[in-house]
């Protein structure tokens, strides 16, 4: 205990500690302070700013204790987030389903929530639903005075705890409109990074509000209202974002590939590599007679990168506006990006107009 010395406990860390016990030695018994609706334990205002390194082993246990840590479900070496990373440690329950949100980390155009599901209180109307299965609608956010819009899209990934009423989830969530005054007015595409300022503080806020169940299909389990709030500095991520202007038209006439592609930017975030992109299609936009190209992007050995959950496209006025996402692993010194179209199944790729660049 003497290496807790140095460490400031605000008052609603006992709800912590009682969790640890209580998983320690597999007590049944509950303690009373533990049945309230919503419990937020943490340091700092119950939450540790990611510019901040987290160095406390306690700090981490608890983390560990309540979900998984964001780099474990992307297969990433441990902690090599921590810097971007912001630590809520908020419980809250509705409907006997209890949610916790563990971690937050801000990437380019999108945000990763590593969050766990206790579903020990629930009691479903159908006696068939497996609680494991379900999982939470993917989460509204607002930054300050901007409302980051209802997700464009994004994907939850759940494990099943082993022996407990519990789960581990990742929600990976992409945003594509930004609303600046919170009266659905002003929608813009947009980049969260771009929107953000270096250095500057910002409030957070989460909300779930509906329920979904997986079994052979996907259908709407009910509503509810699971809100997290916690404060961001995206400084460290801003620095470590690398965007590169390319504003290079191709010319395609493939086929059913007719078009000019129009590359507009590459962007290098530690998480990911996003092509932005538009698709000018030709007089006839015929969805039976043309297709959009992809890229293939591979590392300085030749190894392809595999195309990440992020980003999105949207057709406007015959344009197609797309951001391709590809997970990096960590080794990477350098990215080849080719853009390429399919005929027959068969790759068709455009080496001559191949973009290389490096990583920082």
């Amino acid at each position: 205990m003497n290496k807790l010395d140095h460490i400031k406990i605000p008052s609603n860390f006992d709800c912590a500690i009682d969790e640890a016990i209580d998983k320690a030695f597999n007590e049944k018994k509950r303690i009373k302070s533990r049945k309230r609706k919503s419990i937020e334990a943490g340091l700092s205002a119950a939450l540790i700013v990611g510019t901040i390194a987290i160095n406390s082993e306690t700090t981490w246990a608890y983390i560990e204790n309540i979900t998984k840590h964001i780099e474990s479900f992307l297969g990433r070496e441990d902690s090599i987030f921590d810097k971007y990373k912001f630590e809520g440690l908020q419980t809250v329950e509705d409907n006997g389903l209890k949610f916790s949100l563990g971690e937050l980390m801000i990437d380019d155009g999108q945000i990763l929530v590593s969050m766990s599901m206790d579903y020990t209180n629930f009691k479903p109307k159908d006696k068939n639903i497996d609680a494991s299965k379900i999982h939470p609608s993917l989460p509204t956010v607002t930054i300050d005075n901007i409302l980051l819009l209802d997700p464009s899209g994004g994907v939850v990934e759940s494990e099943k705890v082993e022996g407990e009423n519990k789960v581990n989830m990742l929600l990976k969530i992409n945003f594509w409109d930004l609303d600046t005054d919170i009266n659905n007015t002003d929608k813009n595409s947009y980049e969260i990074l771009d929107n953000l300022e270096s250095g500057k503080e910002y409030n957070l806020k989460m909300t779930i509000s509906n329920l979904y169940y997986n079994d052979k299909e996907e259908y709407n389990l009910g509503s509810g209202k699971w809100e997290f709030n916690t404060k961001i500095n995206a400084s460290n991520l801003i620095k470590d974002t690398h965007v590169h202007k390319v504003n290079k038209k191709i010319k395609i006439d493939e086929d059913v590939y007719k078009g000019d592609l129009y590359i507009e930017e590459i962007r290098i975030s530690p998480l990911s590599v996003k092509v932005k992109y538009n698709f000018d299609l030709y007089t006839d936009i015929s969805v039976n007679k043309r297709r959009e190209p992809r890229f293939i992007v591979k590392n300085q050995n030749g190894k392809e990168l595999e195309l990440g959950s992020g980003a999105g496209g949207q057709l406007n006025n015959g344009k197609w506006y797309i951001g391709d996402e590809f997970n990096l692993k960590g080794n990477e010194k350098k990215i080849i990006i080719t853009p390429c179209v399919y005929i027959n199944d068969k790759a068709k790729l455009f080496t001559e107009d191949a973009i290389v660049l490096d990583i920082d």
